[in-house]
């Protein structure tokens, strides 16, 4: 959602064509992933209205925007995380998109974006949050095993 000069992911992809495009002697992007509040726990409205921290993880939306056989790749590998992560799986072409991860969905470049919309972005003044470390850790090696997959399956 709105307009690509707005993130900072097409802002650098203006920028640096050579660095993804294919283009002539450009190189051509692969693959790109990309990940938004990390370790974010839901909050709810309590009884008097206040906004109270839950130590259950905020929903966390996967845009994934590959072929079917890397997209159910990607779809295995993120299961080691539904233990303990909230995980809706959308398709950017029948969603919204929101985040850095449109900019490049925008260009055709194969990609996945992890996004946690937390409630609390939309406070003023924000609340302090400290995000759940062991979920953050997680989300971070899952990442971590979705780029080696996707370098070793060239």
């Amino acid at each position: 959602m709105g307009p690509d000069n707005a993130k900072a992911t097409g802002r650098w992809l203006d920028k640096f064509p050579e660095l993804w495009d294919g283009q002539g002697p450009h190189l051509k992007a692969k693959f790109a992933l990309t990940l938004e509040h990390l370790g974010c726990l839901h909050y709810y409205d309590n009884q008097t209205h206040q906004f109270v921290q839950s130590s259950t993880p905020q929903e966390n939306y996967a845009y994934l925007n590959t072929d079917n056989e890397t997209s159910h790749l990607l779809e295995k590998m993120i299961t080691t995380c539904d233990d303990i992560d909230d995980i809706t799986y959308l398709d950017p072409t029948q969603a919204a998109y929101f985040g850095e991860g449109m900019p490049i969905y925008k260009r055709g470049i194969p990609n996945m974006a992890m996004i946690t919309m937390p409630e609390w972005l939309f406070l003023e003044p924000l609340p302090f949050t400290q995000p759940d470390m062991q979920l953050m850790r997680a989300q971070i090696d899952t990442a971590i095993a979705i780029l080696k997959a996707i370098s070793q399956s060239a």
